[in-house]
């Protein structure tokens, strides 16, 4: 089976949705005996392209893919519609009535839909009766145990030693209709300084999009009552941050747009070695046993030598990142629910 995801550009080939989503599922999908392929919706000109069994419209949110699905189904291929985001169930935002025009063009006609959680599914199910849903999760990366158990363990004991918290927070820090990304970091910043009253200093790096970092933005890292350091995002930048932190701080406001969001930061957190502190909506709640809610567990924890990622507990973590998104088995489910 070829399967083509449909993107926006070419350059959506470098965004996170593909590195963590596609890029993984990929080689595991190749394994089963099929090929998945990214394909910009400029490159289908003149009826060329339709060559693929399957077909997955990711974010294009343009009067042409409603007109190339028909094309495509003519052409004998399924159709599908990959939902990142949800920007189609808020009908009281007058913002939207754009991007819902396009959802109900799509729904009319497609065979059926793919998102990255349970939540995703249980909002825009009901809004496309008849199609048939498929939750993909997004599969974790290669996880090194040894590596995790010793970065946890070095960062702790620098910890203790220096009496400095070293945490990091990274993502895309804007969205043209959200106040999120740094938004929230910057409501919810502040718990960080409590530290202080434990006799730590905490200290915040910050890895984002370069789009974000705007004069109202940037004024809002410098009111935050720690020290912080802004670098423009990279995958080589992250990797080395959550590497080098005791903590990534996962803030996550509590609106529709944000608490359909999946696991992957979080995720992504916990296989470099980094405790996760998360507030606000508890969207990391299926990773409930490594995650902290509150600074003054984090550090209790931290110097009574039980951190709920350390050295003993990252055979656990194996086994319940195997549980969220194991890509051989979200590969396997994906291709047969196709089939």
């Amino acid at each position: 089976m070829k399967i083509a995801a449909v993107i926006p550009d070419a350059a959506w080939r470098n965004t996170a949705g593909v590195r963590i989503r596609y890029d993984r599922l990929a080689p595991e999908l190749a394994a089963l005996g099929h090929a998945l392929d990214l394909m910009p919706i400029d490159d289908f000109r003149d009826g060329a392209g339709f060559d693929a069994d399957v077909y997955l419209f990711c974010k294009t949110y343009d009067a042409r893919a409603p007109l190339l699905m028909r094309e495509m189904q003519a052409a004998g291929a399924r159709v599908g519609v990959d939902f990142f985001d949800d920007y189609f169930s808020q009908t009281d935002d007058s913002r939207f009535v754009r991007l819902r025009r396009w959802f109900r063009s799509m729904v009319r006609g497609v065979d059926f839909a793919l998102c990255a959680t349970p939540r995703m599914r249980d909002r825009l199910g009901p809004l496309a009766p008849g199609v048939p849903f498929h939750v993909v999760n997004d599969p974790s990366g290669a996880v090194d145990p040894a590596a995790i158990a010793e970065t946890a363990h070095r960062n702790a004991a620098r910890a203790l030693r220096t009496k400095r918290l070293d945490i990091g927070w990274f993502g895309i820090g804007d969205n043209p209709h959200f106040r999120v990304g740094l938004t929230d970091l910057h409501a919810f910043g502040p718990m960080l300084a409590e530290a202080r009253a434990l006799g730590y200093d905490a200290r915040l790096r910050v890895l984002t999009n370069q789009r974000s970092l705007s004069v109202e933005r940037m004024e809002m890292l410098a009111r935050l009552p720690l020290p912080v350091r802004v670098e423009l995002w990279s995958e080589a930048a992250e990797r080395a941050l959550i590497a080098d932190s005791l903590a990534c701080f996962l803030p996550v406001n509590a609106q529709s747009f944000s608490t359909v969001k999946s696991l992957n930061r979080g995720v992504t957190t916990l296989s470099g070695g980094a405790q996760i502190l998360s507030a606000g909506y508890p969207l990391y709640g299926r990773l409930g046993g490594f995650v902290y809610r509150d600074l003054w567990d984090l550090i209790g924890d931290l110097e009574a030598g039980r951190l709920k990622l350390r050295p003993d507990t990252v055979s656990g973590l194996a086994e319940l990142l195997n549980e969220a998104g194991n890509a051989p088995a979200e590969a396997a489910a994906l291709a047969t629910f196709l089939a």
